[in-house]
This record gives structure tokens, sequence and C-alpha cells, in this order.
């Protein structure tokens, strides 16, 4: 039986075309992708797993099974997008659905559902420069967080930044200049239930994106005339031809904090004070660079194999049992069997499934059948003679 991999992302990559004739232990993968607001999810725990429900896609991919409704029982999901993030976004319980089922994803379920809280990822990088020993070794960007407006009682020094809760793309963002500045902003977070953040505003020369696909790096230097550098159209980069042991450094350990196979890490970068400063650290919804598509895809895809031939691995290691536990066990078995009673064996989720694909298909092509049957019964007839 194939092994059934799901993929939340954006039609940017087609990862049908991505895992055509993968295998994973002579296991053919079945693949299927969408966008979180095309997913339903339902989780039996320990009794089926997680169970997908897709519908078909506004835009579906063409030679792709997205024009239809699709139903899968995942051995893995790789999450490439983000769940939250813009306006009236957040599909958090499908995050929180998959964590209940216990299904393996890239990144762990878990780690990702903490990348979609600013405040919750900061307080975990926090924890990554106390441990690295300090500022000097981790030099993440300070910052405060209010939980609403009305905590929000003494100011920050000026220039600063506000952010309003967990966005991505410069959304939810000001820059504050005084003290008036200041008072407005807060006015306007008092019309919203989230928790709102204040950095200082650091007149940056570079941006650094430092990028992690399983074991293989990259970093970029990024210039833009715009203090959000992500909003700027114009904005430049390149490759940075050697990645520094301390951004490799800096990745790994946030990641590790995190349980992350797939990350990036953003710095910005004072040349004429030779400083820079963390501000962020992202999952593995992060975007790639057009000049490296095809090879970071490549990367994705191994790590994906990789990953999925582990699990498949613990799957098949019997899980070791106790004497005890051997003889109690037979002795009830023994006991059960004289009694003629036996437990009634339970049909899997995943079998079930396959058979409703299957009967699913099956009436498509009925239907197809029939409406061919009907045209060509209503086709005008050909009458003879001369009108």
């Amino acid at each position: 039986m194939p092994l059934n991999l799901l993929v939340i992302a954006s039609q940017r990559i087609n990862y049908y075309e991505l895992f055509a004739g993968q295998e994973v232990l002579g296991e053919a993968i079945n693949v299927e992708q969408c966008a979180w607001d095309d997913l339903r999810l339902c989780s039996h725990g320990g009794n089926g797993g997680l169970v997908a429900s897709i519908s078909p896609s506004v835009k579906p991919m063409p030679g792709t099974p997205q024009d239809r409704p699709r139903h899968m029982v995942p051995d893995m999901v790789l999450l490439r997008a983000s769940c939250m993030g813009g306006p009236k976004v957040d599909w958090r319980p499908l995050l929180s659905t998959m964590i209940h089922s216990g299904v393996p994803t890239i990144n762990s379920a878990f780690s990702f559902l903490v990348s979609q809280d600013r405040a919750a990822m900061y307080g975990r990088l926090l924890r990554v420069q106390k441990r690295l020993g300090g500022f000097k070794e981790f030099p993440l960007v300070p910052q405060s967080c209010y939980s609403d407006w009305r905590s929000a009682t003494f100011p920050p020094d000026f220039p600063a930044v506000a952010k309003i809760g967990t966005a991505s793309g410069g959304l939810g963002k000001m820059k504050i200049d005084d003290a008036a500045h200041w008072d407005d902003f807060c006015s306007v977070a008092a019309m919203q239930t989230q928790f709102f953040f204040s950095e200082p505003f650091i007149k940056w020369d570079f941006d650094i994106r430092i990028q992690k696909i399983g074991n293989h790096y990259r970093a970029f230097r990024r210039t833009s005339k715009h203090w959000k550098y992500n909003v700027d159209l114009n904005m430049k980069d390149e490759d940075m031809e050697v990645v520094p042991d301390r951004y490799i450094r800096w990745i790994e350990e946030a990641s590790a904090e995190c349980g992350m196979d797939i990350s990036a890490i953003d710095v910005i970068l004072v040349d004429a004070e030779d400083k820079e400063y963390i501000l962020e650290l992202n999952s593995s919804a992060i975007g790639l660079n057009g000049r490296h598509h095809d090879e970071d895809t490549g990367f994705i895809r191994d790590l994906v194999l990789r990953r999925m031939e582990e699990e498949q691995k613990k799957k098949k290691t019997p899980a070791p049992t106790s004497s005890s536990s051997s003889s109690s066990s037979s002795s009830s078995s023994s006991s059960s069997g004289e009694a003629g009673e036996t437990e009634p064996e339970k049909p899997q989720v995943k079998d079930l499934l396959l058979e409703v694909d299957q009967l699913t298909k099956r009436i498509q092509d009925l239907e197809k059948q029939l409406e061919a049957k009907t045209q060509e019964k209503d086709k005008p007839t050909k009458k003879k003679g001369w009108f």
C-alpha cells in the first residue's frame, strides 16, 4: 500500500511533480496538495489517525486531482504555508487537530504552532540567548510585549517599531517617532484583541536571511530603501558565498530549541557600528529564492523522504515487552480463548477511505457515461429527402 504525504502549500510549487516516482522502503508515495482553506481534519488519535477531507481547489493545477474532492489518511504532513499572518486568517484549529493525532509533520506541528505566535517564539529565542551566554553570543533584538492597550502604561524609547499580533508581509507594523504617535497607536490597538510589541527602531544597512533546509545552509544579503524590507518590490539580494560559522550556530541552536528541520532567521546589520540584531525565526513556510528554487525544493524532497523512512522503520520495529507483561497477556489470551471470546477486528480508516475513493471514481465514471448517452439521445436525427 502506498504511503500518503499531505502537503499544505500554495500553488507556486507542484509537489505532485516533485515527488513523482519517489519511493520509501519500496513503497510508492501518494501525494495530495492543498491550501489551508481547502482542508478539513478529523483526528481519531490511536484509533485511526488523522483523516483529511480536501475540497476542490479554486484554481487547480493542470494534470492533478485538485479539481475534485479527495480524502486521505496521511502518514506524513509537510507544512509549507503559514496558518496565520493575514487579515481574518487563522487556521490554527487545523494545526491543533494534527497535534492531537500524533501524525509526524515537517516541521513538527508543535514548533509550527509556536512559530505562529510571535510572543511564544520570542520566548523560545530568549532561552537560546540565555543558554549561549547573552546578547554578545546571540544578539536578539530587545522587545517588549503588551497583553492589551491598558498594559502599555510606560512608552518605549523612541524611535520605535510597534507590531500587532502575529502577522507577515509587513502587516500590523508602524514606526513610532514620539509619545504622541505611541498614544495614537495604542488607541488603534485598543480596537483589536491581540497582544502587541515594541522594539527599538534600528536604521540598518543590510538585511540578512539565513536559511536552513535539513543540513544545508544559505545566507542572502538584502538591501532596500524601505525600512520594511519585505514590502519593497525593488529589494535587491545577493548570495553570501560563505555562510559565517556564527550564522550556522545561530540557526542551528534556534532550530533545535523549536524542533525545526526547515527554518530561516532574519538579521539586520548596522554596517557603521558593526552590529547585528536577530529579528525573528521563521518556520517551514519560508519562501525560496528563485535562483536556487530547483535545488532547494530538491533538498526539501530529500528531507521529507528521509523523515518518512525513519518513521516507517519505527513502525516496523517491535516495541519491547517485559516477560511479566507477555506472560500475563498470554494467560489472558488463553483464558479468553477458553471462553470463546475474541475481540472483533476493527476496520482501518485508511482502508475504508481507499474504498470510498474507489467508489467515488466509479460513480464519476458512471455519471460521465450517463451524460454521454443523454447527449447522444438528444441529438437531432437526420431526415432523408428534400426540404
